[in-house]
C-alpha cells in the first residue's frame, strides 16, 4: 500500500519580506555599497537627493542652534540663581 505524502509547507516568508524591504530601502541611498563599482541610482533619484540633503542639513543646523540657545539660557539662569 502506498502512502500519500503530505504537501510541503513553504517557510514563513515574513523574514524574507523584511530583508527585501530593507535591501530596497538601502538601494535608494546615495552611497556606494560593498561590492559595487559605482552608484547605480537613476538620474531622477540623484536629482531628488540634492534638495533632500539640503533640507536635512538645514533642519539639523536649526536643531543645533535651538539646542545651543536653550543651553545658553539655562547657564544664564543658573548663574542668576547662584549669584
Amino acid at each position: 500500500m502506498t502512502q500519500i505524502g503530505q504537501p510541503v509547507a513553504e517557510p514563513d516568508a515574513s523574514h524574507d519580506t523584511r530583508a527585501n524591504s530593507m535591501g530596497s530601502l538601502a538601494g535608494l541611498l546615495p552611497i556606494r555599497r560593498t561590492g559595487q563599482r559605482s552608484n547605480d541610482l537613476p538620474v531622477a533619484l540623484r536629482l531628488l537627493w540634492i534638495p533632500a540633503i539640503a533640507v536635512i542639513l538645514a533642519v539639523g543646523f536649526g536643531m543645533l542652534a535651538s539646542g545651543l540657545k536653550v543651553l545658553a539660557d539655562l547657564i544664564e539662569r543658573l548663574g542668576h540663581l547662584s549669584g
